[in-house]
């Protein structure tokens, strides 16, 4: 590495901490004014607020490197363009290519920082920032249930849709089971897992007569749905999104995903 090159990173480094101060900033703004009508309707303290905008900082980090690195490099190389010292440097016989290398380096060192800073400090630090947010907002949110969800079983044929689930004492609220394999529709209001499969307290089961020429409908009080293939902890994983999970948490959700489709 040359003079030259040193020059470059030390001016790209300059901007890129001073641009990165400022989309920081800016995404700080972003989420505060988005978030501010809340936070006035429920009375929230300052000191609240602050604590909230502080785990945000490490995400907000993590999404401004990429664009601060972008401009600070276009704005370096712009500048040395404007100056005509880009055409001196060109001049003399060193490529373009070998005179940006160092900073293709840099990009390539941060982006493997990025990944380790994202598993190991932003995932922490949002989910406390969500589960902060949530309580401060709403008081309630800890006892709610999650919006509605949805499988299509491609192996069974078997569709499920269900109202909500609830996490805290893993239940299905409305739950609908349609067996195309049958076929026959399946309802209850509730459903609740008894740690090997899911049971139906009261279910109404819809199918067709022997004579297949008409459905009947009929209720059983104690239905085990041995059909519904997924678990508490697999419906736990539709309830984030994937940009707020750990490698571990995606690549189970991954392999959920593959074999059913998921219509949330």
């Amino acid at each position: 590495m040359n003079k030259l090159h040193l020059m470059l990173l030390k001016s790209t480094g300059l901007v890129f901490l001073i641009t990165l101060l400022f989309f920081m900033l800016l995404l700080q703004l972003i989420d505060l004014f988005g978030h501010l009508w809340m936070y006035i309707d429920r009375q929230v303290p300052l000191l609240d607020i602050v604590q909230i905008s502080m785990y945000f900082i490490p995400k907000c980090v993590s999404y401004a490197i990429p664009i601060a690195l972008l401009f600070s490099l276009s704005f370096t190389l712009g500048t040395l363009y404007a100056n005509n010292e880009l055409i001196g440097i060109l001049g003399s016989g060193m490529s373009f290519f070998a005179l940006i290398l160092p900073v293709f380096v840099l990009g390539f060192l941060l982006s493997v920082g990025v990944f380790f800073f994202e598993e190991m400090v932003v995932l922490p630090t949002i989910k406390v920032k969500t589960e902060l947010q949530e309580a401060i907002t709403r008081p309630n949110a800890g006892a709610a249930a999650t919006r509605d969800i949805g499988f299509i079983d491609r192996e069974t044929q078997i569709f499920l849709k269900a109202d909500a689930f609830t996490p805290q004492d893993n239940s299905l609220i409305g739950l609908v089971l349609v067996d195309r394999s049958a076929p026959r529709i399946i309802y209850s209001d509730r459903a609740q897992w008894d740690g090997g499969s899911w049971l139906l307290p009261s279910a109404w089961i819809y199918e067709y007569n022997q004579a297949g020429t008409h459905i009947t409908g009929r209720r059983v009080m104690q239905y085990r749905a041995v059909e519904i293939r997924q678990t508490p902890e697999k419906l736990r994983l539709t309830t984030d999104t994937i940009e707020n999970m750990d490698v571990v948490e995606a690549v189970s959700y991954t392999h959920l995903t593959l074999p059913t489709k998921r219509i949330v």
